[in-house]
């Protein structure tokens, strides 16, 4: 298997210009610098590592950030929150979520930035897989000591909490567009070594094959 030259060049000129394109640009980030970026549900979550009541925690996030305290819609989020974020696991943080009315009944508590009661987003994930019933406890803080686990909690007290808002759309976009471009990156270039591997066996075979005629010859 040889390579022509004149397959081989477009080749390489084409890798030489992906390689360029896809080097990280300033400003292309989807998240600030202190934020972390969650793909699935491109969004961007920081962690404020100060103690807080819920309406001053929540009032910081959207004024401070223009963002809202923390929203959980499945455990995958609460995983990578758990793995990506969140260092001191004995610690608690609000949640984004209140029981509106005071009656403890789960369609009470809504998800405040997002409206949603706990009825409508599916997801639940209360300690012991009980549901809020305790009377004066009207907000909700989430727990990382083994697991992520929710539990009720009063308003008045000071816990620490997690912003969240959504990511650059251009950037995230980009993030897509590269990690695409990176891959074909990847399989073009395992090709042509692949070529290139086959060409030098070729080579190698044709000189062998040279010396054993020659041996011969003599």
């Amino acid at each position: 298997m040889q390579i022509h030259l004149k397959y081989f060049l477009p080749f390489v000129i084409w890798i030489f210009g992906i390689q360029k394109h896809i080097q990280p640009t300033s400003g292309s980030e989807p998240c600030p610098d202190g934020w972390h970026f969650y793909g699935q549900d491109n969004i961007c979550l920081h962690l404020v590592d100060k103690a807080a009541k819920f309406d001053v925690a929540r009032s910081i996030c959207q004024d401070d950030f223009k963002a809202w305290l923390l929203y959980i819609n499945g455990a995958d989020k609460e995983n990578f929150i758990n793995t990506k974020i969140i260092s001191d696991k004995y610690k608690f943080y609000w949640l984004g979520l209140k029981d509106v009315i005071g009656d403890d009944k789960p369609e009470s508590h809504r998800w405040l930035a997002q409206n949603k009661t706990l009825t409508e987003n599916s997801y639940t994930n209360w300690a012991n897989d009980k549901q809020p019933n305790i009377r004066s406890h009207e907000c909700a803080i989430i727990c990382f000591q083994q697991k992520p686990k929710w539990l009720e909690e009063k308003c008045y007290l000071n816990n620490k909490y997690i912003c969240e808002k959504a990511a650059n759309p251009s950037a995230t976009s980009s993030v897509t567009k590269t990690s695409f471009e990176r891959q074909n990156y990847k399989n073009v270039k395992d090709l042509i070594h692949l070529h290139v591997n086959a060409n030098l066996m070729s080579i190698k075979l044709a000189r062998i094959m040279i010396e054993i005629i020659f041996i011969i010859w003599l």
